[in-house]
């Protein structure tokens, strides 16, 4: 009886050790690609903008409690008799404030004094953070709260219509630089692309200008906004890079080649065939 009673307990064990290798192999089935990217989309939003108070902003606009951020983007003048130069194509960007997003954008800044790796990924990463929160926002229901615009040709702007709170503008300028000289038809780098892969290679960069504001916009008021090229928050590069297409080198020919072989010049005969002849008359 004691025998029968093991034997049991055995088989229950078995059972379950077999249900649980069943149950880990469904957990670790491989999540299709489209579930994957949803996940990710929502845990970014759940990360990003949930200290947003996204029904506050909207109320506030139904209730028509909006005001405007004004004001203008301009270089100093250098001298006294002189005139600012205002700076045109900066765009301007609003977004409800987020500690998140000052947070991670004060990071980049402050991480882009360390390294010129640091610096030269700076840009980059502040465009990586402003659509990341973009993104988040959509996600939560607020898509229609981030607002941009550009300036006038004398270097103002104006973002009316925003909804009472506090609010983060952000503003970029950028200034192309000079394009990089073109080395590939150098000996070396020929030799190298028969090779290897072709690399990225650097062809231009820009340099870009970047403010960044708190603002508190009240029902009825207007904000005014100065920023100069004396208050400038972060200034950063965005590189051009190019990736050459790849190409295979044609076979070389080799002695005693076949005929019709790649690399063998048409109409030639090889060792071992007969040339061939003409009819004799």
């Amino acid at each position: 009886m004691r025998r029968g009673k093991l034997v049991h307990v055995s088989t229950r064990r078995v059972a379950c050790v077999g249900l649980l290798a069943l149950l880990a192999a469904g957990c670790a089935r491989e999540v299709p690609p489209g579930i994957q990217s949803a996940r990710a989309r929502q845990a970014e939003a759940a990360r990003h903008g949930r200290d947003v108070d996204i029904p506050r902003y909207h109320e506030a606009a139904r209730a028509r409690e909006v005001g405007q951020v004004a004001g203008r983007v301009y270089e100093e003048r250098r001298k006294p008799d002189g005139a600012d130069t205002p700076l045109t194509g900066t765009v301007l960007m609003a977004f409800p404030r987020s500690a998140t997003l000052l947070g991670a954008l004060e990071s980049i800044r402050l991480e882009s004094r360390e390294s010129l790796d640091r610096f030269r990924d700076a840009a980059p990463a502040v465009r990586r953070a402003r659509e990341a929160f973009e993104r988040a926002l959509l996600e939560r229901g607020g898509g229609d709260l981030a607002q941009s615009v550009g300036v006038n040709p004398d270097g103002t702007f104006s973002l009316p219509d925003l909804p009472a709170g506090d609010w983060v503008l952000l503003a970029a300028h950028t200034e192309p630089g000079k394009k990089t000289a073109d080395h590939s038809n150098s000996r070396t780098s020929a030799a190298a692309s028969e090779r290897f892969l072709p690399r990225a290679k650097l062809v231009g960069h820009s340099y870009v200008t970047l403010w960044l504001r708190e603002v508190k916009v009240t029902p009825g008021g207007a904000a005014t906004v100065t920023l100069t090229d004396r208050n400038v928050w972060l200034t950063g590069v965005l590189e051009d890079r190019e990736t050459p297409v790849f190409r295979v080198s044609p076979p070389v020919s080799t002695p005693g080649s076949q005929p019709g072989a790649p690399g063998a010049p048409a109409g030639t005969a090889t060792s071992g065939s007969s040339p061939t002849l003409s009819p004799s008359r």
